[in-house]
């Protein structure tokens, strides 16, 4: 397999660079997507390993 040839003229430097600049934004959108689950999974995790040790005060929110 051989490399891409290298862009040469301004036309194809431009296009490139669009090309590397949607792939970043995609990326970065991943990524905060990706930092945001693990954000709520380690918030349930809290949450249940504090139920499960009886931190929770529950009084007053039985109807």
């Amino acid at each position: 397999m051989t490399a891409p040839a290298e862009p040469t003229t301004d036309a194809e430097i431009r296009a490139a660079i669009d090309r590397l600049s949607a792939r970043a934004i995609e990326l970065a959108h991943q990524l905060a997507a990706e930092q945001e689950r693990h954000f709520e999974l380690t918030t349930a995790r809290d949450y249940a390993d504090t139920a499960a040790a009886g931190y929770i005060d529950r009084t007053g929110l039985e109807a």
